[in-house]
């Protein structure tokens, strides 16, 4: 954020299942004038996978322009970037440690139905409107099956629109070891999180 002259704030939020996550709100450009435009709706953005909130603004990705989070920001939007649990920001739980491999149990059904939930909804009600929420990748994924369970229970009454970038998809070709009798086998393997504690 410092490298493009904007300036963030961090907040934790607990899901239902009591991990922590971290979600920053961009607060200030460079030219310290632009305040959210109260006729627009708070956006999220939630990351693809193997990255966090920090991947929409890192200068290495090869941004060709300013990243979509400030841009929108500049536009009068209230942006926050949120990450999954698991990643850098996101490693705490209220009972359960980094080490503990429960604390790994999870998969994008879980970022759907608890991280997704949880942002959307602190920031509804620190806003006091619906949110829009930009998934990449894995971020469309997660969303795609939270709406699938919670449309009416839940995003129905907090969710303003969803756009999908990159919506992922899995290759699954013949031989393809973890995926030899359907997807999302990897805690038959002992693995719960790429580059976790038990990945090796």
């Amino acid at each position: 954020m410092k490298y493009w002259g904007y300036n963030w704030e961090a907040f934790k939020i607990t899901t239902e299942d009591d991990y922590v996550l971290t979600t920053f709100r961009v607060t200030e450009n460079k030219n310290k004038t632009v305040v959210p435009d109260p006729s627009l709706n708070p956006v999220v953005l939630m990351q693809g996978f193997g990255c966090d909130a920090t991947s929409f603004v890192d200068p290495s990705w090869g941004h060709f322009d300013l990243p979509l989070p400030l841009s929108l920001f500049d536009a009068g939007f209230d942006v926050y970037m949120a990450s999954n649990r698991g990643t850098k920001y996101c490693q705490e739980h209220l009972t359960l440690t980094v080490k503990d491999p429960e604390f790994w149990a999870f998969s994008w059904a879980e970022m759907g139905l608890y991280d997704d939930v949880a942002n959307v909804k602190f920031i509804k009600e620190r806003t006091g409107k619906k949110v829009s929420y930009v998934g990449v990748s894995q971020g469309t994924v997660q969303m795609f099956y939270g709406l699938a369970k919670l449309e009416y229970a839940f995003f129905a009454d907090n969710l303003f629109t969803f756009a999908a970038i990159d919506p992922c998809t899995i290759d699954v070709n013949e031989g393809t070891r973890l995926y030899e009798e359907g997807l999302f086998h990897f805690a038959d393997y002992g693995i719960y999180v790429f580059g976790g504690p038990n990945w090796k």
